[in-house]
């Protein structure tokens, strides 16, 4: 699981990221050209670098064949601050 924001080495609205939110990562380490994807989220262009890729708050993803379910609760806003900084995600396990 990977957050993007527009901060730092993303931090242009109109950059490197289509939008802020959520991305999960698919590792299958036998590969030999690419240990890691992005997952798409729809199933029409199977395209990992435009907004359907992004997981937002009120999403939940599920993989049912490892057991695992991951809830976008939210931005996280840190003590102290009114800016928000990451997410909030509540990941379960069920196998």
């Amino acid at each position: 699981m990977e957050a993007r924001r527009f901060a730092g080495y993303d931090k242009h609205v109109n950059g490197r990221i289509p939008g802020e939110g959520i991305l999960i990562h698919k590792v299958d380490t036998p590969l030999s050209y690419r240990n890691a994807k992005v997952m798409d989220s729809t199933t029409v262009d199977k395209n990992p670098d435009d907004v359907g890729a992004m997981r937002l708050p009120g999403k939940t993803f599920t993989d049912k064949f490892n057991g695992i379910t991951v809830r976008i609760i939210g931005q996280y806003i840190p003590s102290g601050s009114s800016t928000p900084s990451g997410y909030s995600m509540q990941i379960q396990r069920t196998r």
